[in-house]
């Protein structure tokens, strides 16, 4: 039964109350009720029927985890993607040099060893990121979580994958040098 505040008599105290709440399962949505209802009555007993508030906090805790270690494995293989480009670089370094001979310039050379480098790291940047995502989309539904896409954790991972892919791009601009190193055409 409901019965608002000013259809009581003034003399009217009711020994207790309870009010049912009913909304979305987002737990955005969960927290913001329950912080509402802290802020207003922090000692009163709230039952959750239906909205597991442990898990509400495991799926924060995931989440962070998640984010901290897609971006680990974005520096740890953007890394050991640069140490191979450089490798790779450091043994052409004969054919740059001749190509340069030629009479190709050393701007034409630095975009294309820096395209070489960016454009498939940014592909495998893009699809971890798409990857983490759906494994962590999976992962909260299967722990029941409702069934939505969000984007809590997305700026702050692909800010990271753009500050890889420049510095990436940034680690391949002294490979290409002026100097002509004669020895480099006389092992070729």
């Amino acid at each position: 039964m409901l019965v608002p505040p000013s259809a009581l008599p003034a003399v009217a105290r009711p020994e207790g109350a309870r009010y049912v709440l009913t909304g979305s399962s987002d737990h955005d949505q969960v927290r913001k009720v329950l912080d509402g209802v802290a802020a207003v009555a922090p000692t009163i007993e709230v039952e959750p029927i239906g909205v597991n508030i442990e898990g509400l906090q495991q799926i924060a805790v995931l989440e962070t985890l998640l984010a901290v270690g897609m971006i680990m494995g974005l520096v740890i293989g953007t890394a050991a993607f640069v140490v191979s480009v450089t490798d790779r670089a450091v043994e052409r370094r004969a054919q740059v040099t001749a190509v340069t001979l030629i009479g190709a310039r050393a701007r034409t050379m630095r975009a294309v060893q820096c395209v070489q480098v960016v454009l498939p790291l940014s592909i495998g940047l893009v699809l971890a990121l798409v990857a983490g995502k759906l494994a962590e989309s999976c992962y909260l539904v299967t722990g029941g979580s409702a069934v939505y896409w969000d984007s809590a954790g997305v700026p702050v991972l692909a800010f990271a994958a753009v500050g890889v892919a420049v510095v990436a791009a940034g680690g391949t601009l002294p490979l290409v040098g002026r100097r002509i190193d004669p020895e480099l055409i006389r092992r070729d």
